[in-house]
């Protein structure tokens, strides 16, 4: 089928105007706040992957949280999983998952520095412990 122009006379047409104001370019404001956020994105994005590569070595769950917490943010990772997925990735959606992911690996390393804590003090004490005793018997 062949689309033929003018077929339908420009006072004959409905929604004469829709598809016009969808071809207007953004405001000027508009696009100085998308670049902005966009590079936001990239410097989040960048901090908390380079986080997750320091963290791998002392939790993976943790690390592979923020791994994929910085991909969702990146603007390529976003469009990737635009294009994977095959749906439209929302900015309140992508807020949403990323609230709940920064929020769930925090909890993790929370949890693994009062584990690292409380078993600090054991170790300082059998440390002192067996200095102790090693004096005891070289005396």
């Amino acid at each position: 089928m062949r689309y033929v122009q003018g077929l339908i006379p420009k006072e004959a047409r409905v929604l004469q105007d829709h598809f016009e104001s969808q071809a207007k370019s953004k405001p000027m404001g508009s696009k100085v706040l998308t670049i902005i956020l966009r590079i936001l994105a990239w410097i989040g994005g960048m901090f908390i992957l380079l986080g997750s590569i320091s963290m791998f070595k002392q939790t993976v769950l943790a690390s592979i949280l923020m791994l994929i917490t910085g991909f969702i943010i990146i603007p390529p990772g976003h469009k990737l999983i635009e294009r994977v997925l095959r749906f439209k990735f929302p900015l309140w959606l992508k807020s949403i998952i990323v609230f709940i992911l920064i929020i769930t690996f925090s909890f993790i390393i929370g949890d693994i520095q009062e584990k690292k804590q409380q078993s600090a003090p054991n170790h300082k004490a059998s440390a002192s412990i067996r200095h102790l005793t090693f004096n005891k018997k070289t005396t």
